[in-house]
């Protein structure tokens, strides 16, 4: 069977497209990030836009080890607590080099909403200024910190695009350094390999929202050493071995350069007995969880795998019985 792109985002990606191409010619990094800013707002801001309300969402820092205090961006959605919550920590995507708290305001919020745990989202800092692995170090003072903190119960790492790349290099990390314990990841098309030019990469280069040429812009910003890009903590993928990486929920993008490392992460975890949800949605384009208000597949997609994740967040202990991981 040959896939086709949902009709609705069909309609959607000339507009989208055009507004993409507003990002990348703004002669500045702070301006194509502003751009940025605007065009994931434009994609919230369509007829079926819902606002979540929560009982918190607050904003504060924790110190890194940098010297820099890291912006966070607590969401809950219980007013009080008897006991030490559940805290997910959200890492934004956008190729770490632009993305911020704000342009993943509506994520967290819908995250805290559905899974009823604290959302902690990490303003990390971005490339070139600060290549690998300074964001990644970012996200591990705030987990640190976390730990630190007696309202924190089990921990778990959540993100989209290079923000699942940081958050599967946290899971990675954590397991080969006994660090921070973490009890599930969620990862939203993740990028999880780098420099990969065969397959999805080619098959999808452009005319699907994230264009190979874009991805190949934000690997020599991030990561631009070889030795960099071959280190598993920038490109999961790679590691030797996924054994012992806590339950996972991974969703991909049928029509995304990033596909292919997705669908072999997912392979991966499963054949390493990792419990692992993998939710493909061969319809619809990278970017897909901004495109709900506007594009009716990505509201279910966005729905399936938030209650996914919530799910195994409710049954830590087994893998629920009508989740079963496909690869």
């Amino acid at each position: 069977m040959i896939n086709v792109v949902d009709a609705d985002l069909e309609r959607l990606l000339a507009e989208l497209e055009a507004k993409l191409a507003l990002v990348t010619a703004e002669p500045t990094l702070d301006g194509e990030r502003a751009e940025f800013g605007r065009l994931v707002a434009w994609m919230q801001s369509g007829p079926e836009a819902i606002a979540t309300e929560l009982a918190l969402v607050a904003d504060d820092h924790v110190p890194g080890r940098s010297g820099r205090a890291i912006p966070i961006r607590v969401y809950d959605a219980e007013a009080a607590r008897a006991e030490p919550a559940d805290v997910i920590v959200y890492l934004h995507g956008g190729g770490w080099m632009i993305g911020d708290v704000d342009t993943h305001d509506e994520i967290c919020r819908l995250v805290a909403d559905r899974t009823r745990a604290r959302v902690v989202a990490v303003d990390y800092r971005l490339a070139p200024e600060h290549p690998f692995p300074a964001a990644l170090h970012d996200c591990l003072d705030v987990l640190e910190a976390l730990t630190r903190d007696p309202e924190t119960g089990r921990l778990c790492v959540a993100g989209d695009s290079a923000g699942g790349n940081l958050a599967a290099a946290l899971a990675l990390h954590c397991r080969d350094t006994a660090g921070p314990e973490i009890a599930a990841q969620l990862l939203f098309y993740p990028c999880l390999d780098i420099g990969r030019e065969d397959g999805s990469m080619a098959r999808f280069a452009e005319g699907y929202v994230l264009t190979k040429d874009a991805m190949f812009r934000y690997y020599d910003q991030y990561a631009p050493g070889r030795e960099q890009r071959s280190d598993p903590l920038a490109a999961p993928l790679r590691a030797a071995s996924l054994e012992g990486l806590p339950p996972t929920v991974i969703s991909t993008a049928g029509f995304d350069p990033l596909l292919d490392e997705g669908r072999d992460f997912a392979g991966r975890l499963v054949a390493a007995d990792v419990p692992t949800t993998y939710l493909p949605f061969p319809t619809l384009t990278h970017g897909w969880i901004d495109m709900a208000s506007r594009v009716p597949a990505a509201f279910a997609a966005r729905t399936h795998v938030l209650e996914a994740f919530a799910a195994v967040l409710g049954s830590p202990q087994t893998r629920p019985a009508d989740l079963e991981a496909q690869a």
